[in-house]
């Protein structure tokens, strides 16, 4: 076959990866592997563009200096007036640039644990049962905060605090076994802006983060095969934060857990799939045969 020089061009997103970029959200119910094909198509496009985001940012910013140089520089030389007009606009170009960029830009909780526990239930979940998901993937965004407050400055002049609450998955899935599970995790972000001023008389500032992942995993048994040992479920409350109730649909039971992580820039660490996997195999280690089978 001929070689050709001429570039490969990329594939359009789909119309529902398109709306999942666009409204920063993922919902409805499908197949397994119809959501794995639309997650991992929504992946590639954010792990493509996510690296371009900063080198666009600080290029903005570099030609915005140039521009003031350059309009400084005309006032001794006019000519030099045509470099400060052409700094502002590749300003202008690359500021477009970053927007467009950001726009596709989505938290990487969904490709990180989502997608890679999805991934790893494939042979648990029916091939043709129908996952119903909501998710939001836009991370702490001004609509989620729910707490602003000035802490205390001690050494410092001024310290900031704000608390964002970000639930962002909700999913229930069948299982093979005819039991169905559900999945519910919440990010809570807290923020600490801290200013102060130095011996030369500067004023500084850092940032702090924190991660709060709360995962609540539950388990709804079929009622003609399985159901939960009590017994069990209360020696094991005792070491979990375990809740079984009684519901119109069946018994469920819900195991909560709780993870930090800190970093000086919003952290992108979170729980791992294998983490959830196993929250689930403690569930399933607390059923019975039931009666009726």
């Amino acid at each position: 076959m001929p070689r050709t020089n001429q570039a490969i061009k990329p594939r359009a997103p789909s119309p529902a990866a398109r709306s999942i970029l666009q409204l920063k959200r993922i919902y409805g119910r499908r197949p397994l592997n119809e959501w794995r094909a639309l997650l991992a198509e929504v992946a590639a496009i954010d792990r493509t563009s996510e690296p371009l985001v900063g080198p666009a940012r600080r290029k903005i910013f570099g030609f915005l200096f140039l521009a003031a140089v350059f309009a400084v520089a005309a006032t001794f030389f006019i000519y030099v007036a045509v470099l400060s007009v052409v700094s502002a606009g590749m300003a202008g170009f690359y500021l477009v640039r970053w927007w467009r960029l950001r726009s596709t830009d989505v938290s990487n909780d969904f490709r990180n644990v989502l997608l890679k526990f999805l991934r790893i239930m494939a042979e648990d979940i029916p091939a043709k049962g129908r996952i119903s998901m909501l998710v939001d993937v836009s991370g702490p965004t001004k609509q989620k905060l729910i707490a602003e407050k000035q802490l205390p400055p001690g050494r410092c002049k001024k310290i900031v605090e704000k608390v964002y609450s970000d639930p962002w998955c909700h999913m229930q899935a069948p299982l093979s076994n005819g039991s169905r599970m559900l999945l519910g995790i919440e990010n809570r972000y807290t923020v600490q802006q801290r200013t102060w001023t130095n011996l030369r008389g500067k004023t500084k500032a850092k940032t702090k983060w924190k991660k709060l992942v709360k995962v609540t995993v539950g388990l709804i048994p079929d009622p003609e095969r399985l159901c939960f040992d009590r017994d069990r479920v209360a020696r094991r409350s005792g070491q979990e934060n375990l809740r079984l109730m009684q519901k119109p649909r069946g018994e469920i039971c819900r195991l909560t857990r709780k993870f930090k992580f800190k970093d000086r820039q919003l952290p992108e660490a979170s729980v791992s799939p294998e983490e959830l996997v196993g929250m689930f195999f403690v569930l399933g280690s607390l059923l019975k045969p039931s009666r009726r089978s």
